[in-house]
């Protein structure tokens, strides 16, 4: 909730959609900021989560609810029946203000954010705004973290392999385990959705680069092209 309430604070009427929401860490705090008459969904690959949110979250705030994507993947879910380009969320056009996505496009590729960010812009108000985290790199990024200096914690975030144009993964047999993007591929998916930067990328102290900040991975603040939020630093150059 600390990098919702600094880059895209949510208010009591707004209605939120989270994207690996799992076992309630934003769900649980934001029962007590959102209006009853306010909607929260939260949707997660992992039944179990979905299950016990609903039933603990949702059980006392009728306005929450969660739902179960049975997405296929690797580390998550690996019997799962659906790829991430078959979720269409259960959302009006045009009816959220604020999207939650923490942890989750780090273990993507780009066909799969782009459908992401593709449904973001249909459900996202034109003032809304979606928070999401990414390893973003570039030629010094990946060489000071690849280099026997980085005294970071997570050390083993190295990205050693590129997999494809601009999208670098820590792991051949995980694949999915860990991906990091330039800056560049960023821009190629935000140019297929509609969406642009509405803030500078916060950058995490992940790689060791950016010690004083408090959060762990980058993040990302978007908004609908040409439709600044109150407060957002309309734009697109800040990649």
């Amino acid at each position: 909730m600390d990098q919702l309430t600094k880059y895209a604070p949510v208010a009591p009427e707004h209605n939120v959609l989270e994207i690996g929401c799992g076992i309630g860490r934003d769900a649980i705090p934001l029962s007590e900021i959102l209006k009853a008459d306010s909607l929260y969904l939260g949707v997660d690959i992992i039944r179990e989560s979905t299950e016990w949110c609903q039933k603990n979250i949702g059980g006392s705030h009728p306005n929450f609810h969660f739902a179960h994507f049975d997405v296929k993947d690797q580390l998550h879910n690996p019997s799962g029946t659906m790829a991430t380009t078959d979720i269409s969320f259960p959302l009006a056009a045009e009816s959220i203000n604020r999207i939650i996505g923490q942890s989750v496009f780090t273990h993507m590729f780009e066909e799969g954010i782009t459908h992401y960010l593709r449904e973001f812009h249909r459900v996202l108000d034109p003032a809304g705004l979606a928070m999401v985290s990414f390893f973003i790199v570039d030629d010094s990024k990946l060489a000071h973290v690849r280099s026997q200096e980085a005294a970071v914690d997570a050390a083993a975030l190295r990205f050693p392999f590129e997999y494809a144009a601009g999208c670098y993964i820590n792991d051949l047999q995980v694949p999915a385990g860990a991906v990091a993007y330039e800056l560049g591929a960023l821009q190629r998916m935000l140019d297929a959705s509609g969406l642009e930067l509405a803030q500078p990328v916060h950058y995490g102290f992940w790689s060791g680069l950016h010690p004083d900040t408090h959060d762990g991975q980058d993040m990302v603040i978007l908004q609908k092209v040409g439709n600044p939020a109150p407060g957002a630093i309309a734009g697109r150059d800040f990649l």
